[in-house]
Order: C-alpha cells, then structure tokens, then sequence
C-alpha cells in the first residue's frame, strides 16, 4: 500500500504541538497532558493518500513501488497538508482551518489535478518526468533524492507553484 506520509513525518512537519491541538485524545485540559489520537491523525493521512492515489497513480504507477522513505518530498507535503486541513476541517473544529491551512490544502489539490492532467510533471533531478516512456514504464530513483515538478505545454513550473513551496525547503 503506498504511504506518502506516516505519523512521525506528520508531527514533525506540522510540530507535535499543533498535532495535540487539532487531533488529540480529548481526555486532558492541556496540551501538556493530551495524547495525539493515532486513529484520528492515520485516518487523515489515509483520507491524504487517497486523494493522492485518485489523481497521481495512473501518470506514475511505479510510486506504488516506494517506502515512505523514499517518497518524494513534494507528495509528502501535499499529503501532509491534505491531512492537517481534514484534521482542522470537522465538524466541530470547523472554525480552526486558518486562511493558511486552508490555502495549502486548495494548492495541494490543484497541484495534483495538474499533475493528473498532465500539465506538469514529476521530475527527477536531471529534469527528466518521472512518468517514463510512452508505454507507461515509470522511471524512479534510487533513493528519495529531489523530485520537482516541471510545467509540460510550455508553461512556468514556477507559475505553478508561486508561493506554494516556501517552508517545503524547494524554493532555491
């Protein structure tokens, strides 16, 4: 089963504060004392991965191959931003989604309906589409390495992704 992002990779890129805040147990008064509700926090991830699956893996079949370690960075991200706004986004905490969580989960979406489409491309670092030939043979790195996205059709990747990178550690 393909995992774009675990539990461990979840609290370290949101913080385990903020985890505690949107998905904890519900037993204690503070965040010192609440524990991070595991199901609640893998049903996201799980909800992330479906979203991913449904829009990336007919392009990219090959990621169905990969350990989360080796993921690429950028799906991670977008799993992880998927799953942060569910988690935001029930019914009861409805008035936590920030303009912030909220405009990441919208990118992230976009984001993968473009790769879905074909309008950009996962590349490896030699700019090369992780999509492979024609025939549909994916082409993936030995190790995680970076992974970018590259505009097909002529357009900017850069207007792609405008703002959408900072804090993932791919705006060079």
């Amino acid at each position: 089963m393909v995992e774009y992002l675990d539990i461990q990779g979840f609290i370290s890129r949101f913080s385990e504060a903020e985890i505690k805040q949107i998905a904890s147990d519900g037993k204690h008064n503070s965040a010192e004392g609440a524990q991070i509700d595991i199901v609640r926090v893998q049903a996201a991830l799980d909800f992330a991965r479906d979203m991913i699956n449904a829009r990336v893996l007919r392009r990219y079949p090959g990621l169905k191959g990969l350990d989360v370690t080796v993921m690429p960075a950028l799906l991670a991200g977008f799993a992880g931003d998927i799953a942060r706004y569910r988690l935001r986004n029930k019914a009861a905490q409805k008035h936590d989604a920030s303009e912030l969580v909220e405009e990441r989960y919208q990118h992230a979406l976009e984001q993968l309906d473009l790769i879905m489409t074909g309008k950009i491309d996962l590349l490896d670092d030699d700019g090369n589409s992780l999509a492979g030939s024609e025939e549909g043979e994916i082409i993936i790195p030995d190790t995680a390495g970076s992974i970018h996205m590259g505009a097909t059709s002529g357009a900017s990747s850069d207007s792609f992704l405008n703002g959408y990178c900072t804090g993932y550690g791919l705006d060079d």
